[in-house]
């Protein structure tokens, strides 16, 4: 699954307008008061908006999963104040993802439980979770779980269900073009901060090819870039739903992807704008069809319930 991904751009190099949040919250949702909130805090160029959700799991049926789509300019705090005048008690959760072999998260289990009842409901951090295809998405408290807590847990807890290793700690790299000045001493510089920022791995910016290579870990991720569905190869679309059904996660489901809003606040700060490296294509092959369109409005179908 890793090798077919390689070809699926994930970080173009295009200034995010929204982000994705994650939170836990229960209590009786108040629909006007939400979508006037929500309103509130909308711009002219992002939404905000009930991206995913809410899903629950039978183990722990008053606590719903749920990621919000805001203006990236907008703080955690103002969305999480936003679910709260909607009726929900809200907690902020992060993320933290992995690749390997394929799983499954609903059908039948462990005493009459999903595989995704029992983790949540044996994992006091841990309050949802999906897998497609070998990408596996844990969302949990911010910073109670690293990559190694939950890859053990979910080993001793999944062995049950047959469930076993999850794979690795998905660590997703991307080059950027940059445009402004841009001698050595700056680009030491550049290099230095930009490997501060949360998640970054490995930053590496060459001066004479005017170029920005990241590696970033997907792990106790906070914020997400805008919402897309999990990346499906050609090769893999025909059984694709099958899978997902199997799985237990629809195909819908967002692929996490480290925010780069906060590097692009940085870049500009620098007077240096990135750009995408177009790939070069194959003798014959099509032009890529255009951009996405807008987020569809509105929020998710409401909860699957039972994981």
């Amino acid at each position: 699954m890793a090798e077919a991904m390689k070809d699926v751009d994930l970080y173009p190099a295009e200034r995010p307008t929204s982000v994705l949040h994650f939170f836990a919250v229960e209590g009786q949702l108040k629909s006007e008061a939400l979508t006037k909130a929500f309103g509130e805090l909308k711009t002219d160029k992002a939404a905000c908006r009930i991206a995913y959700g809410p899903e629950s799991s039978t183990s722990r049926p008053k606590i719903q999963f749920l990621a919000v789509e805001a203006p990236a300019t907008a703080k955690a705090k103002e969305v999480e104040r936003a679910l709260e005048r909607g009726g929900w008690k809200a907690e902020a959760l992060s993320a933290t993802c992995f690749q390997g072999p394929q799983r499954r998260m609903s059908g039948a289990g462990f005493l009459g439980q999903t595989p995704r009842d029992w983790l949540i409901g044996t994992s006091g951090d841990l309050r949802w979770c999906e897998t497609l295809l070998g990408f596996s998405e844990f969302f949990h408290l911010q910073g109670k779980l690293d990559a190694k807590t939950i890859a053990d847990r979910v080993k001793k807890l999944g062995e049950p269900f047959g469930q076993g290793d999850i794979g690795q700690l998905v660590l997703d790299t991307f080059t950027w073009r940059l445009e402004g000045e841009l001698d050595e001493a700056k680009a030491k510089k550049l290099e230095k901060l930009v490997a501060k920022l949360p998640g970054v791995a490995r930053a590496s910016i060459d001066a004479g090819a005017k170029t920005l290579a990241l590696e970033v870990a997907l792990e106790d991720l906070r914020t997400s870039g805008i919402p897309i569905p999990l990346p499906i190869p050609e090769e893999f679309r025909g059984f694709g739903e099958a899978a997902a059904q199997a799985a237990g996660t629809p195909l819908d489901v967002p692929r996490v992807r480290w925010d780069t809003h906060p590097l692009w606040l940085l870049l500009d700060k620098e007077a240096v704008t990135p750009r995408t490296i177009e790939r070069a294509k194959p003798a014959g092959e099509p032009a890529a069809p255009g951009g996405a369109g807008e987020p569809a409005p509105g929020g998710g179908e409401g909860p699957r319930g039972g994981g």
